[in-house]
């Protein structure tokens, strides 16, 4: 049950961080589209 219980955060963790890196992939975008800025 303790191994349940520290999978859960872990998961957590790995789903907050997916939408962070899908922002950073569109602000890099941005950048190469503006390469003037």
């Amino acid at each position: 049950m303790i191994a349940d219980t520290i999978e859960e955060p872990e998961e957590e963790e790995s789903i907050s961080l997916e939408p962070q890196y899908e922002n950073i992939w569109r602000i890099l975008r941005e950048i190469s589209d503006h390469p003037g800025k």
